[in-house]
């Protein structure tokens, strides 16, 4: 069975996109929206880096995300984006996130 990052079922996901959210760095968050609603705003490419801490975990997670975004019928945008976790153990001991994150 696939799970999601957070490592549960991905239907949970599907149901609640809370879920995702809750797993992000809360020194991340004005980060990522802010390039989420620049990208919308600008109907541009999408690219951001963030960490998550999965549940049932203590590690934290690097990622990286990238997209373009899509306006469909209503008006309403999405993404159809890749997320990559960075494998580096540097990632985790570090406090200043890589220039390209």
């Amino acid at each position: 069975m696939r799970s999601y990052l957070g490592g549960g079922p991905p239907e949970k996901v599907l149901n609640n996109a809370q879920v995702i959210w809750d797993l992000i760095h809360p020194e991340d968050i004005k980060k990522m929206t802010s390039s989420i609603q620049h990208s919308a705003n600008n109907m541009s490419k999408w690219e951001c880096g963030w960490r998550i801490t999965p549940h049932n975990s203590t590690d934290t997670k690097w990622l990286r995300g990238y997209g373009t975004p899509r306006k469909g019928e209503g008006g309403v945008i999405t993404w159809n984006s890749p997320n990559s976790t960075l494998k580096c153990d540097t990632l985790s001991k570090i406090k200043q996130p890589p220039s390209f994150l």
